[in-house]
C-alpha cells in the first residue's frame, strides 16, 4: 500500500493526543509534501513563517481595542493562546472535513470502476 506525505500526517498530528498549537496541519502537510516530493528544502521553514506573518497580522489588528466583531481583546499571553489555539483548531476541523471529503470521494471512484469492470 502507498503511504503519502497526508497519510503520515493525520497519523502522527491529526489522530495524536498531542496536536500542534501554532501550526495547521494542513499547511504542515502540504509543506512536508513540498518537502518530500519536490526536494523543496526551504518549504517548511516558509510554512512556518507565513503562519506565523498571518498570526502576527491578526493579533495586531485584535490588539488592545478587539476585533471588528466586537470580541474581547487579545492582549495578554492566555488570551493570544487562546485565541492562536481557536484558530488552529478551526483550520484543523477543516482539514479533517477536506481529507473525509477526499475519501469519500476515492471510495466512490472505487465503487464504480467495480461496477463498470464487474
Amino acid at each position: 500500500a502507498d503511504v503519502n506525505i497526508e497519510d503520515l500526517v493525520t497519523e502522527n498530528l491529526v489522530n495524536n493526543d498531542k496536536k500542534l498549537e501554532l501550526l495547521d496541519e494542513k499547511t504542515m502537510s502540504e509543506a512536508l509534501e513540498q518537502f518530500v516530493d519536490k526536494k523543496n528544502v526551504r518549504a517548511i521553514t516558509e510554512a512556518a513563517g507565513e503562519i506565523l506573518e498571518q498570526n502576527q497580522r491578526i493579533l495586531i489588528e485584535r490588539g488592545t481595542e478587539g476585533g471588528e466583531d466586537g470580541k474581547a481583546a487579545v492582549d495578554n499571553p492566555t488570551s493570544v493562546r487562546e485565541f492562536l489555539g481557536a484558530m488552529t483548531d478551526r483550520k484543523r476541523a477543516d482539514f479533517e472535513l477536506e481529507r473525509e471529503d477526499k475519501e469519500a470521494e476515492a471510495e466512490e471512484e472505487k465503487e464504480k470502476s467495480r461496477k463498470k469492470g464487474g
